[in-house]
């Protein structure tokens, strides 16, 4: 690899585990470009490969024991759904309709149609939006370390982060509650890291408008039966 190819190489791994730092909430300690000098080292220990690198000396002592399951496992909306729940998010730029991924993520669907029916995300604020990269909501705080007071199971599924994927952010193992995420574009190193609960299948054009300060202002599920 010549030195030029590799120091655009680099750069784009830099920008990629910048990325991820801030989806996983890691913004504590010094930086080097955005990271983490652990993340970086770790990085670097490697030899600069593409493999995300590792967390887990954040979280020693301050993981979150995840509740109580929203619903019980072999519950028959869980175990056999006869419907996929869509989820449309509205907004003064439009409305985002997400079909739910019960199969692939059970209680993290059951998680977040509980919150919206409850209008835990009315009026809160997008938080983040990186071009090309993510649009993230669901902080209550605004600051992209809040939550709804609890952390469910990660449900790590085969599904890949595409365009219009959505998935749970993190702060690190089994760590999500309310912020999510939908994906502006292929994003394959978020792969099997992240639960991946649902797919825009309409709206996808008023992801791409949205900026940080835009407001949800409701989330509706339609659950085969009613819109609430």
């Amino acid at each position: 690899m010549s030195e030029d190819v590799g120091a655009v190489g680099h750069q784009a791994v830099d920008a990629s585990v910048d990325e991820e730092c801030h989806l996983l909430g890691i913004v504590d300690g010094p930086h080097v470009h955005g990271q983490p000098d652990r993340v970086r080292a770790s990085h670097q220990a490697r030899g600069g490969d593409h493999q995300r690198p590792t967390t887990v000396g954040y979280l020693q002592g301050h993981r979150p024991v995840p509740g109580e399951p929203s619903a019980p496992y072999d519950s028959p909306e869980l175990a056999k759904p006869t419907y996929s729940p869509h989820a449309f998010i509205e907004t003064a730029k439009g409305t985002i309709e997400i079909e739910l991924t019960v199969l692939d993520a059970p209680q993290t669907v059951q998680n977040f149609i509980t919150l919206a029916r409850k209008g835990y995300f009315n009026g809160l604020q997008i938080h983040r939006v990186v071009p090309n990269f993510v649009v993230q909501d669901g902080d209550p705080r605004g600051d992209g370390s809040g939550g709804p007071g609890y952390s469910i199971r990660d449900e790590l599924n085969d599904r890949p982060f595409l365009r219009g994927t959505v998935g749970m952010a993190l702060s690190g193992p089994d760590t999500g509650g309310s912020q999510f995420f939908i994906a502006h574009s292929p994003q394959p190193h978020l792969d099997a890291k992240y639960t991946v609960f649902g797919q825009v299948v309409n709206g996808m054009e008023v992801v791409d408008r949205l900026r940080q300060l835009d407001v949800i202002e409701r989330i509706r599920i339609w659950d085969g039966k009613e819109m609430r």
